[in-house]
Parts: structure tokens; sequence; C-alpha cells
């Protein structure tokens, strides 16, 4: 039986129009086609925004020759007039249920108000369980995107079930740490330059010319900024960013799903491993993985080596070897 939403059990961080909201924004053109989404009269720029977007599509897709785009429009059994309703901005019909990566939005938001910020230095992974986190090698606003990794080992303990014991903690980290690298990739940009703009509005300009000669080591603004964003700021922060929110969620979900599949895999099939490439020494536990030796495809999945406690070697493919 699925659980339900957080969101529906008073522990929410996005309000319920919130979350409509950015489902509407974040939300493609296929969405926008196939589950009847209705323009939003309520902004008064569409027209602007819809032949901005219009004209970056043609010249994306036709280098700005129109003709050819209305070709291509045409073999997508789509025309202008049909895609001009949906490229403004638009709200969810009325009953059309909100999407599966919504509840991990909104549990992952919530979820960070309730970490503290550190200093890198004096950071203790293991107290709030941010092993994924190195204060040796920092990433863009980790301490921001953290929760979403949380939630991410949360479920996969739970989807997991004994399986998840068969990795060592450093394995998991590895883990982990590939997932944080991953969202702090996508959301670095724009956490940065809400940043930029929060730094400037709350410095004098002899306080920006301090932190020039300083070459940036006064930590205090920033740590100030991911607080914020930690304690509310995120939400304002989605609701401007909702493609970001939805791929953020999303990666966190595909990443789930994965990792839960890879370690029942490794369980069911720890047996023949053992007879074939153990030998006379148990395998134990995996101590290490290399991951993302190949492409993500197929919902984020990526070949993988792993080492087991014996010092044996594999190499996992997501995908069926028959044909190989």
């Amino acid at each position: 039986m699925a659980t339900q939403p957080r969101y529906e059990e008073g522990l929410t961080a996005f309000s319920r129009r919130a979350l409509h909201a950015i489902v509407a924004a974040g939300s493609s053109i296929d969405d926008r086609l196939v589950t009847g989404f209705l323009p939003d009269e309520t902004h008064t720029n569409n027209e602007t925004a819809v032949n901005a977007r219009l004209d970056a599509w043609c010249q994306a897709v036709a280098q700005g020759d129109w003709r050819q785009f209305h070709r291509r429009l045409v073999w997508g059994g789509l025309d202008e007039d049909t895609v001009r309703r949906v490229l403004g901005a638009v709200r969810m019909p009325e009953g059309l249920p909100l999407p599966r990566w919504v509840d991990s939005l909104n549990e992952a938001v919530s979820l960070g108000g309730h970490l503290s910020v550190d200093e890198p230095e004096s950071l203790q992974p293991d107290r709030d369980g941010l092993s994924f986190l190195d204060a040796k090698t920092p990433l863009p606003f980790e301490e921001v995107i953290a929760p979403f990794v949380l939630l991410a080992r949360r479920r996969c303990v739970v989807q997991a079930g004994e399986a998840y014991d068969l990795l060592s903690q450093r394995a998991h980290g590895s883990f982990q740490r590939s997932l944080l690298e991953t969202l702090t990739g996508y959301a670095g940009q724009a956490l940065y330059l809400e940043f930029s703009i929060d730094r400037a509005l709350g410095q004098s300009p002899l306080e920006r010319l301090v932190d020039l000669t300083q070459d940036g080591r006064d930590r205090t603004r920033y740590r100030r900024f991911v607080d914020r964003m930690r304690r509310g700021g995120l939400v304002v922060f989605f609701e401007e960013y909702a493609v970001l929110a939805r791929l953020l969620a999303t990666i966190t979900d595909l990443w789930v799903e994965a990792t839960v599949e890879f370690l029942q895999r490794l369980s069911a099939d720890r047996r023949d491993i053992q007879q074939v490439f153990g030998g006379a020494s148990e395998l134990g536990r995996v101590m290490s993985v290399q991951l993302s030796l190949s492409d993500a495809h197929r919902g984020r999945r990526t070949v993988i080596a792993l080492t087991f406690g014996s010092g044996c070697k594999v190499v996992y493919k997501p995908k069926d070897l028959g044909t190989e």
C-alpha cells in the first residue's frame, strides 16, 4: 500500500497552493498538452513570455527558420496555436493529482529545517548522518542540498531491507556522495545567483570591498544564507525555480529506485557471485565501489565496480548481458 504524502499529514514545508503552482510552472510541454493544463490568465505578461519562448524554441530546433520550425511542429502533430496555449503561465486543472516527485520535494525541504549549519572544520558528519559530506572537499551549497540525500538514504534503508547491510558504511557513503555531487551540480548556479543577490543587498560598498580583500574567507554571510534557505527560504526559492525543484526531486527518486534495485540484485545473486568469483574465501561485505563508470541511462542507472572484503572485484551492469 502506498504511503500518503507528508503534506497531507501536516508535516509540510509548502502550502497546497504553492505545490500546485510549482507543478504547473515546472511542467513540460508534453505534460501540459496531455494532462490539460489551463492558461493562467492572471499573468499579464503571458503573451510576452510566450513570444520569447517560441522564438527561443525556433532558434534551437530550426536556427530561426520559421518555415522549418512549423514543419517540425507538424511532424510532432502540433501547430503554433496549440503550443502557444501551453507555453505561457499555466495552472493545474481541478482534480488532477500531484505527481510523485512533489512528495520528495516537500519532505526534503521539511527535513532541511531540522539540520544545523556548522563551520566545515567543526562539522560532525556522524551526528546528523551527514557522512557523505567532506570538509576537505566541500561541494557548492552542499549544506542546502544535503536533505535530499538524507531523504534518499532513509527511503533506501526502508525499501532495500536486509540487502542494505551488504555494503559497508564507506560504500554507502560513496553512493550518497555521488548523488550529492549530481544534485549540487544542477542547483549550484541558481543558488549562487541568489546568494550573490542576498550578499549585494545586505552589504555596504565598504563591506563588499572588505570581502574582496579577504579573498572570500569570511563565511558568516554564507552560513546565514544557508540557514535562511533551510528555514523557509527554499520554499520561496523553489517557487521561483520550479523546473529545478522538479529536477532535484526526480533525480532523488530515480537514485533511490536504481540503488534499491542494485542492492536487491546483489542480494539475489550473492550466492552465484560467491561460487563463480569467490573461491574458497567468503566474499564479505562490499567495502568500496566505483560509480558512474558509464553514462547514466534507464533512470540514471550506471555501471558499478564492487570490491568485497575478501578482495574479490566484480563489475555490475544494470542491463541483461544475455546478448553479450
